[in-house]
């Protein structure tokens, strides 16, 4: 097609000189502002005739744009030259039937540059009529590319995001933030929920009434409102049978094509929670048959007890006197087995009971016990306590712990050298801190932990239960504490007990 250009247009300039009128100050000075705004506005204005591709001016900034000079930019054929060839009919279609309903209009389309780089263009383009009928049309064109990239890069991301989402193997649902309802779920949601797809779309949780507490669904709503994401918080949903499932929730926010949105994963634990509650309910049956069957064999072997003393008196034979002094130290044995077997099931069942403890009347109390071990006469006994506050706990527990240290500090002592045990307190108003150390036969450190472990004995010497150590570290946890152990062999151990002064009423609700 033939360019048509008004007589007097400069093509570089796009200016009608005739317009300009000699001596006329103002026209000239419209027309410099008016060349300076075209040559540096960041934009490639164009000219061209209605029904042609062939450009009648363009700006210097079609250089950049286009990869060209300006003057093959106004070569006939240049613009359809460069677009590739398999978006040239389309474009112009589009531009023939744009220019045929005579309005403003927009085109996105690609380029080749000079030096074989692919652009992203955008045309906005206006028709000039004359005499009522088209006669030019004007265009802007803004190089995309970078824009079309990240969108391109944008949209491959959401494929690669709702790709997985649809895949995840934990039930999950896509919420706006500012309605709450659903625009999308997984297959493992409509699976694990029982729900169809159309019955859950366009709808919020609160909307199916899936939530069987209303606290809970406040503070879902609450907790999405003040953060930006939720995790595990446990709820009670309904699925779509009306089941009651134990659930933990987590979200996240995020945006979708620029709407916030909230994605919901949810992790089913009713069965977790069933399970675990049954264990609990077996292992509180097993913890009272084994405190019953203590209790109640501790009598048979009380009466055993006393049957081997009265036997002792009415006989002077020495090896009747030895078996029954044998049978009366077993019979001592099962009696200390069945009492830390009920301390157990106490220490397992029972409720902490908090009053005010004097250590020193505590230590003075489990030294007057042990007194009468047979070699207690060998033991070096110090006590240091530092106090600065009143010291609350459950007496019970404290007696235990202390008691079952100091008894196996002299079990296990080193006959070669002579045995000091120290123990050593700090009492403050937050936390008691309780050391007990010897210079007994000392603990390997490869079994520093499984000394705690019921029934696990670490020394060949050790002719007790193996329950001892196991009720501490227990009794340690009962009163929310730590236990740590410093030990080798031939230098003696070291029990660092660390427990709060439950002075505090809130500490002491157990």
């Amino acid at each position: 097609m033939a360019a048509r250009y008004p007589n007097g247009t400069d093509k570089k300039t796009g200016i009608n000189k005739k317009a300009s009128i000699p001596g006329n100050r103002r026209s000239n000075h419209e027309n410099d502002h008016y060349r300076s705004l075209v040559e540096n506005v960041p934009l490639a204005l164009w000219k061209a005739p209605y029904d042609s591709f062939q450009f009648s001016y363009v700006s210097p900034e079609a250089e950049k744009i286009f990869g060209y000079s300006r003057d093959e930019c106004l070569e006939p054929d240049f613009l359809e030259n460069i677009i590739p060839p398999e978006e040239r009919e389309w474009v112009r279609e589009y531009t023939r039937l744009a220019v045929q309903e005579n309005h403003t209009y927009q085109i996105e389309y690609h380029i080749i540059t000079k030096k074989g780089k692919v652009k992203t263009l955008r045309d906005t383009v206006r028709l000039i009529s004359r005499d009522g009928k088209p006669y030019e049309k004007i265009g802007a064109t803004v190089d995309i590319s970078v824009y079309s990239q990240t969108m391109d890069e944008l949209q491959a991301s959401n494929r690669k995001f709702f790709s997985a989402f649809y895949n995840f193997p934990v039930p999950a649902a896509i919420f706006r933030l500012k309605d709450g309802r659903c625009i999308d779920v997984n297959k493992n949601f409509i699976q694990a929920s029982g729900f169809e797809r159309n019955d859950i779309l366009g709808k919020s949780p609160f909307d199916m009434s899936v939530f069987v507490l209303t606290g809970e669904r406040d503070h879902v709503i609450n907790s999405l409102r003040k953060k930006m994401r939720l995790d595990k918080y446990p709820v009670l949903l309904k699925d779509a049978f009306s089941r009651v499932r134990n659930i933990l929730v987590s979200a996240e926010r995020f945006e979708n094509d620029g709407e916030p949105c909230m994605l919901f994963m949810f992790h089913d634990v009713t069965e977790q929670i069933s399970t675990e509650q049954r264990l609990q309910q077996i292992n509180r049956e097993l913890e009272t048959f084994m405190y019953k069957s203590s209790h109640n064999l501790k009598g048979p072997v009380a009466s055993i007890k006393g049957l081997l003393y009265l036997a002792r008196k009415g006989k002077s034979d020495p090896q009747t006197m030895q078996y029954l002094e044998l049978m009366e130290k077993s019979a001592e044995g099962l009696e200390n087995t069945l009492t830390e077997l009920m301390d157990i099931a106490r220490l397992k069942q029972g409720q902490l009971k908090i009053e005010v403890v004097d250590l020193h009347f505590l230590l003075d109390e489990i030294e007057n016990k042990l007194k009468f071990m047979p070699d207690w006469q060998e033991v070096n006994y110090e006590v240091a306590i530092q106090q600065t506050s009143p010291f609350y706990t459950d007496y019970s527990l404290l007696h235990s712990i202390l008691q079952n240290l100091v008894e196996n500090a002299v079990k296990y002592r080193e006959e070669k050298r002579e045995t000091h045990i120290q123990i050593s307190a700090v009492i403050r108003r937050k936390a008691v801190e309780i050391q007990v150390k010897d210079t007994g036969i000392g603990i390997p450190e490869d079994q520093h932990e499984r000394v705690f472990e019921m029934f696990y004995r670490a020394h060949q010497k050790a002719n007790g239960t193996g329950l001892g150590l196991y009720i501490v570290r227990n009794s340690v946890q009962k009163l929310d504490g730590k236990i740590t152990l410093k030990s080798a062999p031939g230098h003696g151990s070291c029990f660092k007990v660390s427990i709060p002064n439950l002075y505090f009423p809130e500490k002491a609700e157990k």
